[in-house]
């Protein structure tokens, strides 16, 4: 399954991503920053660079997902 993660860095999302990937999932997280999707990446989730208000921004990145 394809998964969508907003903010996979955060309290939840940093053990939740490499869960899902464990499982079989493709995960794409919402980062904003460098940091961030090195975080993601080591997780074995791909990083998806957006601001969460911005509209356009965000709907490309959950498309890329």
């Amino acid at each position: 399954m394809r998964v969508f993660v907003a903010g996979g860095t955060g309290a939840i999302g940093r053990f939740l991503l490499p869960e899902l990937v464990a499982g079989g999932h493709k995960v794409v997280a919402l980062v904003r920053s460098e940091e961030k999707r090195k975080q993601v990446e080591a997780a074995g989730a791909r990083a998806a660079f957006a601001d969460a208000l911005d509209p356009i921004g965000l709907t490309a990145a959950i498309r890329m997902a």
